[in-house]
Protein backbone atom coordinates (compact mmCIF):
# COMPACT_ATOMS: atom_id res chain seq x y z
CA UNK A 1 0.00 0.00 0.00
CA UNK A 2 1.33 3.41 -1.15
CA UNK A 3 1.78 6.06 1.69
CA UNK A 4 -1.32 8.54 2.19
CA UNK A 5 -3.74 5.93 0.39
CA UNK A 6 -6.28 3.73 2.08
CA UNK A 7 -7.04 0.20 0.86
CA UNK A 8 -10.29 -0.71 0.04
CA UNK A 9 -11.46 -4.25 1.84
CA UNK A 10 -13.15 -6.38 -0.47
CA UNK A 11 -16.76 -7.51 0.75
CA UNK A 12 -15.02 -10.93 1.37
CA UNK A 13 -12.98 -9.71 3.72
CA UNK A 14 -15.88 -7.44 5.42
CA UNK A 15 -17.95 -10.51 5.83
CA UNK A 16 -15.14 -12.30 7.14
CA UNK A 17 -14.57 -9.88 9.70
CA UNK A 18 -18.75 -9.81 10.68
CA UNK A 19 -18.76 -12.87 12.96
CA UNK A 20 -21.29 -11.19 15.40
CA UNK A 21 -24.02 -11.44 12.37
CA UNK A 22 -23.42 -15.09 11.49
CA UNK A 23 -26.34 -16.00 14.16
CA UNK A 24 -28.78 -13.84 12.51
CA UNK A 25 -27.74 -14.92 9.14
CA UNK A 26 -28.32 -18.50 9.56
CA UNK A 27 -32.11 -17.93 11.54
CA UNK A 28 -32.68 -16.09 7.61
CA UNK A 29 -31.51 -18.49 6.06
CA UNK A 30 -33.58 -21.33 7.88
CA UNK A 31 -36.72 -19.17 7.81
CA UNK A 32 -37.00 -16.80 5.10
CA UNK A 33 -37.62 -17.79 1.46
CA UNK A 34 -34.65 -17.27 -1.20
CA UNK A 35 -34.72 -13.53 -1.77
CA UNK A 36 -32.61 -13.54 -5.34
CA UNK A 37 -29.60 -12.93 -3.83
CA UNK A 38 -27.36 -14.46 -1.04
CA UNK A 39 -27.96 -12.54 2.50
CA UNK A 40 -24.66 -11.67 3.85
CA UNK A 41 -23.49 -10.33 7.36
CA UNK A 42 -23.04 -7.26 5.27
CA UNK A 43 -26.79 -7.01 4.20
CA UNK A 44 -27.96 -7.70 7.87
CA UNK A 45 -25.33 -4.81 9.38
CA UNK A 46 -26.92 -2.33 7.23
CA UNK A 47 -30.49 -3.25 7.61
CA UNK A 48 -29.59 -2.90 11.54
CA UNK A 49 -27.73 0.32 11.23
CA UNK A 50 -30.31 1.33 8.94
CA UNK A 51 -33.14 0.28 11.44
CA UNK A 52 -31.40 2.00 14.63
CA UNK A 53 -31.03 5.24 12.00
CA UNK A 54 -34.45 5.37 11.37
CA UNK A 55 -35.21 4.96 14.36
CA UNK A 56 -33.12 7.53 16.56
CA UNK A 57 -33.78 10.39 13.75
CA UNK A 58 -38.03 9.73 14.11
CA UNK A 59 -37.65 9.85 18.05
CA UNK A 60 -39.42 6.97 18.82
CA UNK A 61 -40.15 5.99 22.39
CA UNK A 62 -36.88 4.01 23.59
CA UNK A 63 -34.25 6.20 21.13
CA UNK A 64 -32.40 7.68 23.64
CA UNK A 65 -31.79 4.36 25.33
CA UNK A 66 -30.87 2.60 22.15
CA UNK A 67 -28.95 5.20 21.38
CA UNK A 68 -27.22 5.54 24.85
CA UNK A 69 -26.80 1.72 24.92
CA UNK A 70 -24.89 1.50 21.71
CA UNK A 71 -22.70 4.17 22.57
CA UNK A 72 -21.72 2.54 25.39
CA UNK A 73 -21.17 -1.17 24.91
CA UNK A 74 -18.41 -1.55 22.60
CA UNK A 75 -16.35 1.46 23.66
CA UNK A 76 -16.30 0.22 27.43
CA UNK A 77 -15.57 -3.13 25.77
CA UNK A 78 -12.40 -1.66 23.98
CA UNK A 79 -11.49 0.17 27.34
CA UNK A 80 -11.28 -3.35 28.65
CA UNK A 81 -9.53 -4.50 26.28
CA UNK A 82 -6.91 -2.20 26.17
CA UNK A 83 -6.07 -2.15 29.68
CA UNK A 84 -5.98 -6.12 29.70
CA UNK A 85 -3.29 -5.82 26.57
CA UNK A 86 -1.47 -2.85 28.39
CA UNK A 87 -1.92 -0.61 25.41
CA UNK A 88 -2.63 3.18 25.76
CA UNK A 89 -6.16 3.77 25.37
CA UNK A 90 -6.00 7.40 23.51
CA UNK A 91 -8.90 7.09 21.58
CA UNK A 92 -10.72 5.99 24.22
CA UNK A 93 -9.97 8.27 27.02
CA UNK A 94 -10.79 11.21 24.01
CA UNK A 95 -13.92 9.02 23.46
CA UNK A 96 -15.35 9.13 27.58
CA UNK A 97 -14.56 12.80 27.10
CA UNK A 98 -16.86 13.55 24.06
CA UNK A 99 -19.76 10.84 25.58
CA UNK A 100 -19.27 13.29 28.63
CA UNK A 101 -19.98 16.14 26.55
CA UNK A 102 -23.22 14.76 25.38
CA UNK A 103 -24.33 13.47 28.50
CA UNK A 104 -23.83 17.07 30.16
CA UNK A 105 -25.72 18.10 26.74
CA UNK A 106 -28.85 16.38 27.96
CA UNK A 107 -28.93 17.52 31.15
CA UNK A 108 -30.61 20.47 29.39
CA UNK A 109 -33.82 18.81 28.04
CA UNK A 110 -34.34 21.72 26.23
CA UNK A 111 -31.47 21.58 23.80
CA UNK A 112 -32.30 17.96 23.30
CA UNK A 113 -35.76 18.30 22.92
CA UNK A 114 -35.79 21.27 20.23
CA UNK A 115 -32.76 19.90 18.20
CA UNK A 116 -34.38 17.86 15.32
CA UNK A 117 -32.92 14.38 14.70
CA UNK A 118 -30.44 15.12 17.86
CA UNK A 119 -29.94 11.42 19.09
CA UNK A 120 -29.41 10.53 15.13
CA UNK A 121 -26.55 13.33 15.23
CA UNK A 122 -25.29 11.90 18.28
CA UNK A 123 -25.32 8.24 17.59
CA UNK A 124 -23.62 9.43 14.05
CA UNK A 125 -20.41 11.46 16.12
CA UNK A 126 -19.99 8.86 18.41
CA UNK A 127 -19.99 5.91 15.77
CA UNK A 128 -17.11 8.04 14.72
CA UNK A 129 -15.37 8.05 17.39
CA UNK A 130 -15.60 4.57 17.71
CA UNK A 131 -13.77 3.84 14.30
CA UNK A 132 -11.17 2.23 14.45
CA UNK A 133 -9.27 3.62 11.92
CA UNK A 134 -6.41 7.10 11.33
CA UNK A 135 -9.02 9.83 11.13
CA UNK A 136 -11.34 8.82 13.68
CA UNK A 137 -13.55 11.07 15.47
CA UNK A 138 -12.32 10.87 19.01
CA UNK A 139 -8.83 12.07 17.60
CA UNK A 140 -9.91 14.76 15.47
CA UNK A 141 -12.20 15.96 18.14
CA UNK A 142 -10.21 16.32 20.78
CA UNK A 143 -6.92 17.56 19.28
CA UNK A 144 -8.60 20.34 17.05
CA UNK A 145 -11.48 21.40 19.97
CA UNK A 146 -10.91 19.86 23.38
CA UNK A 147 -7.50 19.63 24.11
CA UNK A 148 -6.94 23.40 23.41
CA UNK A 149 -10.15 23.95 25.43
CA UNK A 150 -9.31 22.02 28.15
CA UNK A 151 -5.46 23.57 28.48
CA UNK A 152 -7.17 27.30 28.75
CA UNK A 153 -9.36 25.89 31.41
CA UNK A 154 -6.98 23.80 33.30
CA UNK A 155 -4.56 27.38 33.25
CA UNK A 156 -7.53 29.44 33.87
CA UNK A 157 -8.55 26.69 36.79
CA UNK A 158 -4.33 26.69 38.08
CA UNK A 159 -4.17 30.49 38.14
CA UNK A 160 -7.67 30.79 40.07
CA UNK A 161 -6.27 28.18 42.59
CA UNK A 162 -3.37 30.54 43.29
CA UNK A 163 -1.40 27.10 42.92
CA UNK A 164 0.69 27.88 40.08
CA UNK A 165 3.89 29.37 40.74
CA UNK A 166 4.85 30.47 36.93
CA UNK A 167 5.18 34.12 36.49
CA UNK A 168 2.47 35.45 34.80
CA UNK A 169 3.12 36.81 30.96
Amino acid sequence: MKEGKLSTPKLGDLDAKMIPYSNVIDLIHKHLPYMGFPVTSIHVAGAFWSFVGVWSAMGLPGASLLTNVLAIIYPAWQSYKCEKNNTPPTQWLAYWIIYSLFFIIECSHGITSNTPCYFTIKLTVLLWCMYPGAGNGSTVIYTLALKPALHILDNFMVRGAGVDKRPRS
